[in-house]
């Protein structure tokens, strides 16, 4: 992720449900765009752990534009 300007912002932690049912773990991470997001996504690197991902965790996925500072 770092190679495509992408950090963690969440990573694990308490999650603490307040409408609906929380999720077990969550992760949220940052980049300077949605397209170097997207690249990240489509890169070999990604898609080299997709084998370990889908046998570890069940997912969901988003890229979501922020506000900037």
């Amino acid at each position: 992720m770092q190679p495509f300007g992408g950090k963690y912002l969440v990573r694990g932690g308490k999650v603490v449900a307040l409408d609906g049912d929380a999720p077990k773990r969550v992760v949220v991470s940052v980049f300077d765009s949605i397209e170097k997001a997207q690249a990240w996504r489509d890169s070999a690197e990604w898609k080299a752990l997709t084998p370990i991902r889908t046998k570890a965790a069940k997912t969901r996925a988003y890229i979501a534009e922020g506000v900037t500072n």
